[in-house]
């Protein structure tokens, strides 16, 4: 019986053992979705600051779609953080090589976005972003075109409750953006 016992001892110690240590379960499967999306619909709001001053609003929105198919909406704001005379951090390590540009006119926006994807959630998007912030050249802050940024993606709703990864938008010719989007469900 004392045989038995410990036998059974033993199996269920080794069951434990592999089951703490995750033997036979999967880790999560990194996914990727390409979206595109036209030049976004802007709005700049100054607060009562002077264009150019922390604390600066700008609200986008855009239709999403993939593989031609427009599958939800994008909307976002970002709020100006550090303006271009105060920019402290590397420029060039966000700006493609041999692209020519006036570095003075970059300022930092802390960007926020939700990927809206029609009946299946939401995926939330945060971080800082560099952008060309020059009033004589454009109203609205703008990626410099071919540039890529990435941005964290935060979580979700829905199918991307648990959603955990990047984004990396590119600004293409036409003003539209390519966003893609690396993530895990874990």
């Amino acid at each position: 019986m004392k045989k038995i016992a410990l036998s059974l001892l033993l199996a269920l110690t080794a069951i434990g053992a592999l089951f703490l240590s995750g033997c036979g379960s999967s880790s999560p499967k990194t996914l990727t979705m390409v979206l595109t999306q036209p030049a976004p619909v802007h709005h700049t709001e100054n607060f009562g600051h002077e264009p150019g001053a922390i604390g600066n609003l700008h609200s986008f929105g855009a239709d999403l779609s993939e593989n031609g198919k427009v599958v939800g909406v994008l909307t976002g704001e970002r709020v100006l953080s550090q303006p271009a005379s105060e920019v402290d951090w590397a420029i060039e390590e966000r700006i493609p090589e041999g692209e020519n540009v006036d570095f003075s006119k970059f300022s930092v926006w802390h960007q926020t976005m939700s990927f809206h994807l029609q009946d299946r959630g939401s995926i939330q998007i945060e971080g800082d972003r560099l952008l060309v912030t020059d009033a004589n050249s454009s109203p609205i802050p703008f990626m410099v075109t071919a540039a890529q940024q990435p941005l964290a993606i935060v979580g979700g709703t829905g199918e991307f409750k648990f959603a955990r990864g990047e984004v990396i938008s590119v600004r293409n010719e036409d003003g539209g953006y390519t966003q893609t989007l690396t993530y895990r469900l874990s």
